[in-house]
This record gives C-alpha cells, sequence and structure tokens, in this order.
C-alpha cells in the first residue's frame, strides 16, 4: 500500500471522520483512518485486486496533532468480498494480534499459517485517546515456473535438411511479489530432414578457350562457348540462364589499305559585300575516310566560288546638324541651367546607316547673379540623454538644431520641437530601496505596490508577524486582475510550492468567517476567490484554517496553520 501499488478506491472502511479512508496507507502524510465512531466492529477493508498469499500485517497509528493508536486487533480474509472468515490461533479461537505503543514505530505480526485471499479486513479490539489507524499488508513471493513445450514447428524447408523449433513461457507460474524468473532456455532448435530430394539447377562450364581471328588484316571477330554441364539439371531444376557462346571484336594488328573519300561540301559561305554584288565560297576535305596504309587521294578540287547579290542599297550613316544657341537661365535667383540641343539630319541616316553617335541635347549650370531665400533644416537628433531616475520609472530628453542648413536670405524657421521627453525604466525596482527592512531584493510591483515574496519558509503566525513588523502584511488577491499578474508574472522566479497569503478563519467560533489581514471581512458567497474545488470553504475543513496558494495552478488552498510554506508581503 505504502508503494502506491494498491488503488485508493481499493481501500474502504465501515466509516470514517473528516479524513479520508486513503490515508490509511503506511508512513501517510501525517494523516491517518478514524472512524465515525469509536467503537468495536468498525472496520478498514483493502482489495488486493487478485488472489494473493498474505503472509502478515503491519499497523501504525497516528503522529498528528491528536495522536492516537490501536494496541489490540482481529483479522478477516474474504474471496469474494461477501464472506468473511475472521483468522484462528493455533487453539481454534480468533486470534487477537499486538498493536501499536505509540503513534509512530510500526508493528509488524507475522501469520503461523499465511492464507490466500483477495479481501483483508482490519477489526481494531482497543486502542488509546483515539482510534487511529495506517497499514500494510504482506504478501508471499512467487517463483516462476515453466509451462509445458509446444509443439515443434513445421519444418523450415520443403526439401532436403532444414530446423524446427518449439517454445514454452514463464507462466506455471509467472514470477509475483520478487519471486525468482524461470532457469533455462525458452526456446529449442533441431534439424529436420524433408524426405524429398532438392531440385538442382543447371550450372555453366568454364568458358572455351577465343576462336581465330576472322581477318588477316584489320578488325574482325572471333568466338568462344560454354555447356551446361556443372552442374547438369536434375530432379525438375532450371536450365542454365544465359548464352552458351559469345562473339568480340578482334584485332589483326595488320592495317588493310584505305582509299580517301570526300567529305559533304561545306554550306556556302556568305556573300562577301552587304550591298552590291560580291563572291561565296564552299570547300570539301578527303576525310570521309581519310586514305590510310598506300590508299589513294581523293581526286576533284577541295573548294568552289560563285558570284552573289546583296540585292541591298548601300547604307548612309546620319551626321549632326550645329547646336543651337543656349537657352535662357531656368531660375531668376541662384543657380539653375541651360539647354541646347541639335538633329541628326547633317545628313539623316539611310538604308540601314547608322544613327548619329552622341547626344541630341545638352545641359549647363546658369548663374542668376542673384541669392535665394534658404528655408531652416533640422538637424539630426541627438542621442536620448540618461534616465532621470536610477530606480523605478523617469524622464529622459533628446534635442536638435535648425541648421541643416540654416535659415538664410529670408527664408523660414524650421518647423516643430527643438526638444522631446520619454519615459524611461530604469529596470531596477525602487521598492527594495524604498523598504531596506526587508532582507532580500525579492519583489514585485502590482497597482503601484511593492509586493515581496519570502526565500524561506514560516508558519501562518510567523509569517504575518514578519511582515506586520515591517508595516507590511499577508497578500490580499480581492479581485481577478491581481490573481493574474499573479500568476503571468510574479510567480515566474519564485521557488516555493505554497504560499501562505492574508486570509483565515483561526478561533473555535470562527469555522467560514474568513477575514483578510486588514481585517475586512471575506463573503465566502459573493467575494471574489479561486478555491480548490475540494477546499471550497462553505464545507468543514476542521483545523485547515490558513489559506496559502499554490505557485503551480494558482489556485487557494486550505491548510494547517502551523505548517512551513513560503508567504508574500504587500506594502500597502
Amino acid at each position: 500500500m505504502e508503494s502506491g501499488s494498491i488503488p485508493d478506491e481499493s481501500i474502504t472502511a465501515s466509516s470514517a471522520f473528516s479524513e479520508s479512508v486513503w490515508d490509511a496507507r503506511l508512513n501517510g502524510n501525517g494523516d491517518a483512518w478514524r472512524p465515525a465512531i469509536g467503537a468495536v466492529g468498525e472496520w478498514l477493508q483493502v482489495d488486493l485486486g487478485e488472489m494473493k498469499d498474505v503472509k502478515g500485517t503491519i499497523i501504525q497509528g497516528n503522529w498528528d496533532w491528536l495522536p492516537g493508536w490501536v494496541t489490540s486487533y482481529k483479522l478477516q480474509y474474504s474471496t469474494d468480498g461477501t464472506t468473511w472468515t475472521t483468522y484462528a490461533d493455533t487453539d481454534g479461537s480468533e486470534k487477537v494480534f499486538p498493536g501499536n505503543t505509540d503513534g509512530d514505530t510500526p508493528v509488524t505480526n507475522l501469520l503461523v499459517n499465511p492464507i490466500g485471499t483477495r479481501y483483508v479486513r482490519f477489526l481494531p479490539q482497543t486502542w488509546i485517546t483515539f482510534f487511529t489507524l495506517r497499514v500494510e499488508i504482506l504478501v508471499c513471493a512467487v517463483d516462476g515456473g515453466w509451462s509445458d513445450w509446444s509443439p515443434w514447428s513445421d519444418c523450415s524447408v520443403t526439401c532436403g535438411v532444414g530446423t524446427q523449433t518449439r517454445d514454452r513461457s514463464c507462466t506455471n507460474p509467472a514470477p509475483a511479489h520478487g519471486g525468482a524468473d524461470c532457469d533455462g532456455d525458452a526456446e529449442e532448435t533441431q534439424e529436420c530432414n524433408s524426405g524429398v530430394s532438392c531440385p538442382v539447377d543447371g550450372g555453366w562450364s568454364d568458358w572455351s578457350p577465343w576462336s581465330d581471328c576472322s581477318v588477316t588484316c584489320g578488325v574482325g571477330t572471333q568466338t568462344r562457348d560454354r555447356s551446361c554441364t556443372n552442374p547438369a539439371p536434375a530432379d525438375g531444376g532450371a536450365e542454365c540462364d544465359g548464352d552458351a557462346g559469345e562473339t568480340q571484336e578482334c584485332d589483326s594488328e595488320v592495317p588493310c589499305p584505305v582509299d580517301g573519300g570526300w567529305s559533304d561540301w561545306s554550306p556556302w559561305s556568305d556573300c562577301s559585300v552587304t550591298w552590291g554584288v560580291g563572291t561565296q565560297t564552299r570547300d570539301r576535305s578527303c576525310t570521309n575516310p581519310a586514305p590510310a596504309h598506300g590508299g589513294a587521294d581523293c581526286y576533284g578540287d577541295t573548294g568552289e566560288t560563285q558570284e552573289c547579290d546583296s540585292e541591298v542599297n548601300c547604307p548612309v550613316d546620319g551626321g549632326w546638324s550645329d547646336w543651337s544657341p543656349w537657352s535662357d537661365c531656368s531660375v531668376t535667383c541662384g543657380v539653375g541651367t541651360q539647354t541646347r540641343d541639335r538633329s541628326c539630319t547633317n545628313p539623316a541616316p539611310a538604308d540601314g546607316g547608322a544613327e548619329c553617335d552622341g547626344d541630341a541635347g545638352e545641359t549647363q549650370e546658369c548663374d542668376s547673379g542673384v541669392s535665394c531665400p534658404v528655408d531652416g533644416g533640422w538637424s539630426d537628433w541627438s542621442p536620448w540623454s540618461d534616465c532621470s531616475v536610477t530606480c523605478g520609472v523617469g524622464e529622459q530628453t533628446r534635442d536638435r538644431s535648425c541648421t541643416n542648413p540654416a535659415p538664410a536670405d529670408g527664408g523660414a524657421e524650421c518647423d516643430g520641437d527643438v526638444g522631446e521627453t520619454q519615459d524611461c525604466d530604469s529596470g531596477v525596482s525602487c521598492c527594495h530601496h524604498q523598504n531596506p527592512s526587508f532582507p532580500t531584493d525579492t519583489f514585485g510591483v502590482y497597482d503601484g505596490r511593492c509586493h515581496w515574496y519570502s526565500m524561506t519558509t514560516a508558519n501562518f503566525a510567523s509569517a504575518e508577524t514578519f511582515c506586520n513588523s515591517r508595516n507590511a502584511r499577508l497578500l490580499m488577491i480581492k479581485d481577478s486582475a491581481k490573481q493574474q499578474w499573479l500568476g503571468d508574472v510574479f510567480f515566474n522566479n519564485m521557488p516555493g510550492r505554497k504560499y501562505w497569503i492574508g486570509l483565515d478563519d483561526r478561533g473555535r467560533r470562527n469555522e467560514n468567517k474568513f477575514k483578510w489581514s486588514d481585517d475586512s471581512a471575506f463573503d465566502v458567497a459573493s467575494d471574489y476567490s479561486n478555491w480548490r474545488s475540494r477546499d471550497d470553504p462553505p464545507r468543514r475543513h476542521q483545523r485547515r484554517d490558513c489559506v496559502a496558494i499554490r505557485r503551480f495552478g494558482k489556485k487557494w488552498v486550505l491548510d494547517k496553520c502551523k505548517k512551513q510554506f513560503n508567504f508574500i508581503c504587500e506594502i500597502p
């Protein structure tokens, strides 16, 4: 049970006080099972989930703020959860087992005769102070045993010699509760003879030597062959795959005479002129084939020439006219431009002649002799100044001057501001500077207020005293926006799992009468809250009177005020 192998729903009881029946696990979190009425006849039941050999039990009391323990008990067991048998002593009477002498030390009782069962019940007979119980059930280890061998498998081949296998499993019984695995192999293999001869495929013999070359000069051919006899096919085996003969070229190493032959004529060349009448040529070579080894040269000319008419008039290239006079200056003050032009008409290009080379127009600067007004222009902004504060949010400035260019000759001044101001964040919280009594710089800011979180733990009262002694109070969460801030920002770098907040209903007469750390009342029915579902305060929660917030999930939980958690101070 302590290991968690028994699920919570398998632990039941005749009744329970306020703690969960699931708290009945040995060495639990400090709680234990308590029946609603402390009387003989109450029982705690465990479903083992399957039949097991039970060899003993361990019981333990409760060491929490209200200690108690069982000093003697009986055991009942059942295979079906309906019919129950009380474990008997050696004389046949119902066995009464000795229990605990304090609320913390476990007591082990081994059974003289282990029992095979699925369900076990503990029936307390006597107890000290309060009726509380935590238990463990000891079961016997089971060594594994081999099943029978399976039949041999079919032979791996249908002809000749192959193999076959058989196997077994460690399930008779399977090892359990720390028992040993089976010793030996889970599989065996042996040879098997199919009783049928296998077909023999044919195989080629080696190739014969190559035959003599078929010619006495130049390149010819030669052959070689082989037979399907190595081995010959038998018992339905396949014939050899491939050719029984091969042919290859062979060089007699004696050149044969080759007479020369003309190649085809080349295309006619372009006409020798682009206009009027000229000539064009074509040629051929004695390379088809070239004469060799005493063969004859080609007969005839290697080239031919014929007249050609371009059927095109001669082109006339264009020529520039004279330049026109310069135009008037483009401005009445300052420096402008003036232009002049010419045309490609002296002569104009014709019959494919070239266009004129150069520009048809020219431009040059001209000075009006009169100064123009110059409007002012802003320089670049200077860099931003340092932030005006070393913590929190301050200001920084930058400026510029009307010098790019400066206004002159009656030109306008620059339009706009000479300087700019913007907010700047120093990146350093002012909280620690303003509140030096806090030992660490672990602050966050929400709605203009500093919030400090502890790096160490304390109980609720000590945490409250720590905050109050520094003119602060434990954190209050009165709306969803602050809850969201805690989840999105503040909890990102915090170390603890739970944090005390300033909400509690301490005092015997204050059940569900919660107050915030500023003494304002908390209405459990209408005020904002973010409770974990099982801690919703309208339910009875006994000694869990103080509220903490979980770092993961951000839910509010009720807990015992004496527990040690981290906490958060809110500085008004």
